[in-house]
C-alpha cells in the first residue's frame, strides 16, 4: 500500500471514522506492513480463547459427560458403536472380584444414565436361593446400587446352570448435571459395589 494512501486512512482513523471498509483496509495495510508478501492471514487469530470449563456448570448430560468423567479419573472405557462405554477394573483382594463396569446412556431423549456393575465369577444353579436372598437384605439396607441375580434364558424354561450377580444403578437426567456432582455419584456408586462383593465373598458366592 501507498504510504500516501495509509497516511490518508490513519487520519480518518483519527478523526473519529469508524466505517468498515476503513477498519478493513487498515488491517490490509498493517498486514503488508508487517508481513512478507508469500504470507498469508490466518482466520481466528484475533478471536477470544473460550471460556475456562467449569466443572460446578450444569451441562446436558451424555457421552460426553460419561467421557469427561473417565478422563478425569485416568479410566479407559471400551467405546463401542452404540452409546456406551465399557470399563474393566482390575483385581480387588478384599472383594476376590474384577469389576465390569458399563456406562450407559438410555432412554429416547438420551437423558438417562444407566450404571451397571458385574464381577467375574458367577453363581451356581445350587446357590441361587442364597444369592436372591443376599440381594433382598442388601437391598433392604441400602437405596442404590440395586442388586439382582441375572439369570440366562426365557421364563418357563429351565434356569440356566449359573447367573451373574448384578448391580445396576439409574439416574434421569433431562435436567443436566455438572460434572463435579456427576463424579461423585459415581465414585460413590463404584466404591458401594465393592463393598456389596465383599458381602458376596463373605457369603461364599
Amino acid at each position: 500500500m501507498e504510504p500516501d494512501l495509509l497516511e490518508t486512512l490513519i487520519k480518518r482513523y483519527e478523526a473519529g471514522e469508524r466505517d468498515p471498509e476503513l477498519i478493513q483496509a487498515l488491517d490490509e495495510a498493517a498486514w503488508d506492513g508487517f508481513h512478507d508478501p508469500w504470507e498469508q492471514p490466518v482466520d481466528g487469530l484475533d478471536e477470544p480463547d473460550e471460556a475456562p470449563w467449569d466443572p460446578q456448570e450444569v451441562r446436558p448430560f451424555g457421552l460426553e459427560t460419561i467421557d469427561r468423567h473417565l478422563e478425569a479419573n485416568c479410566l479407559d472405557g471400551w467405546r463401542t458403536d452404540g452409546p456406551m462405554r465399557l470399563v474393566f477394573l482390575g483385581y480387588d483382594r478384599p472383594s476376590d472380584r474384577s469389576l465390569e463396569v458399563m456406562h450407559v446412556v438410555e432412554g429416547e431423549q438420551g437423558t438417562v444414565y444407566c450404571l451397571r456393575m458385574v464381577g467375574d465369577r458367577r453363581v451356581d444353579a445350587a446357590d441361587y436361593q442364597r444369592a436372591r436372598e443376599l440381594c433382598d437384605r442388601w437391598n433392604g439396607n441400602y437405596r442404590w446400587p440395586r442388586a439382582f441375580l441375572e439369570i440366562p434364558g426365557r421364563e418357563g424354561e429351565e434356569p440356566a446352570a449359573s447367573g451373574l450377580l448384578t448391580l445396576d444403578y439409574q439416574l434421569q437426567l433431562a435436567a443436566g448435571i455438572h460434572q463435579a456432582l456427576f463424579d461423585e455419584l459415581v465414585r460413590g456408586t463404584v466404591a458401594a459395589a465393592y463393598d456389596f462383593w465383599k458381602l458376596a465373598r463373605e457369603a461364599g458366592l
